[in-house]
């Protein structure tokens, strides 16, 4: 048996001797172990490559990084160009739909010119006040309102629901407008709905 508190004689016969080798030097510490290193950034071609495989490289990567810049700015532009088509025909659509409330405000009021007393007066100066806030609205658009009266038809801008034969105006002139019309731009939103006045 083993006694508490006493080391095994060859125990301590070991103890000794690990003792002896520590004071002569000859047992190998942590410290004596070297661990080889590596140059990460070296490599096969940078230890003895060829210039001109390198140039040759390197001029391959460089086209690379140039076509994928150019493909992405092509993307870049072609997404904008779609975003801003997108935005305008929207546009286009919302206003179309508020143009036959602006026919009814001019019918209003030209119903109302005929019969203005004291009374009815502020409320058609009401009613004119709303319709060219309207104008306002539409002009901050972009829309602006076709001219027509006294132009030459235009089939582009114009259309023609009535012909007069008439020797005081021109070929092809405009004598009465039934429907306004609007553009944006070069993109015609609505015709005009006019009256056109040919000579004998």
């Amino acid at each position: 048996k083993k006694t508490p508190g006493l080391d095994h004689p060859n125990e301590r016969e070991t103890n000794v001797e690990q003792a002896e080798e520590l004071e002569d030097g000859t047992v190998e510490t942590d410290d004596d172990v070297t661990t080889p290193t590596y140059d990460s950034d070296l490599t096969t071609d940078d230890a003895g490559g060829d210039p001109l495989v390198q140039t040759e490289k390197y001029q391959q990567l460089e086209d690379k990084f140039l076509r994928v810049c150019a493909e992405y700015d092509n993307f870049r532009r072609r997404t904008r160009k779609e975003k801003d088509a997108l935005y305008s025909d929207s546009l286009t659509d919302v206003i179309c739909k508020f143009l036959p409330v602006a026919d009814n405000i001019d019918r209003a009021l030209e119903q109302a010119e005929n019969s203005i007393t004291d009374e009815t007066k502020p409320y058609y100066e009401g009613v004119t006040l709303i319709r060219k806030q309207f104008d306002e609205v539409l002009s901050s658009l972009g829309v602006e309102e076709i001219t027509a009266l006294g132009n030459t038809f235009d089939p582009n801008l114009h259309h023609a629901v009535s012909v007069i034969v008439d020797d005081e105006f021109g070929e092809n002139v405009i004598t009465e407008v039934f429907q306004r019309g609007y553009k944006r731009g070069d993109n015609v939103l609505r015709h005009t709905v006019v009256q056109v006045a040919n000579s004998r």
